[in-house]
Order: structure tokens, then C-alpha cells, then sequence
């Protein structure tokens, strides 16, 4: 597993009990709970953002340098239908910086 997939996890963690807004459209998110399956999300409804999940987007970046969540989408990521609360997730991170729909590796 790669530092960064590590990192997304801490943060997830000290962001339980918390409500993040998405990037683009300012919409909460309350992380309601972390445990190794995944991140517990309220948006409009409750649902389980599973770890491979928020992983697939963070080896897309890796890969990539940048990604976005409709390219995601286009190519199956798993991620792609979550990145609005993946993206704002990874935003958090030191590896992650989000910008005009974009999250890309931060220098």
C-alpha cells in the first residue's frame, strides 16, 4: 500500500463526527464513521465509500497527476461516481489539491 493510501486513511479517521463540503458544489458530507471496510457518508442518504474505492481514485491520480470525476466516471473508476466526496477526502491530505474540477498531486 502506498503512503498515500495511508494518509487518506488518517485523515479520514480525524475527520469521524465531522461534515465536509464538497468542492465544486459546497455540499455536505458528514463522515459518520471509519472502520477497515471503508468511510460511513451522509450526503442525501447514508452509504459505505469502501477503502478500494477511495484507492482506485488515489492510483488514478498517482498515475495520472491529475484526474477528474467525470473522466473517472467515462473510464469505470470505481471512484468515479464518489469523487465528489473523494475528491474533498484527498483534499485534506498533503499529497492532494483540488482546483476548477480537478484534484491533482500536490509538488
Amino acid at each position: 500500500m502506498a503512503k498515500e493510501h495511508d494518509e487518506a486513511r488518517s485523515v479520514a479517521r480525524s475527520l469521524e463526527g465531522s461534515t465536509i463540503n464538497t468542492l465544486a458544489r459546497g455540499k455536505p458530507n458528514t463522515v459518520l464513521a471509519v472502520d477497515d471496510e471503508g468511510i460511513m457518508v451522509r450526503a442525501r442518504t447514508e452509504r459505505l465509500v469502501t477503502w478500494e474505492t477511495v484507492d482506485s481514485v488515489i492510483d488514478a491520480l498517482l498515475l495520472d497527476g491529475a484526474v477528474r470525476g467525470q473522466d473517472l466516471r467515462a473510464s469505470g473508476v470505481a471512484g468515479g461516481f464518489r469523487s465528489a466526496f473523494i475528491f474533498s477526502l484527498l483534499a485534506h491530505t498533503s499529497f492532494a489539491a483540488y482546483s476548477d474540477g480537478t484534484l491533482a498531486l500536490t509538488p
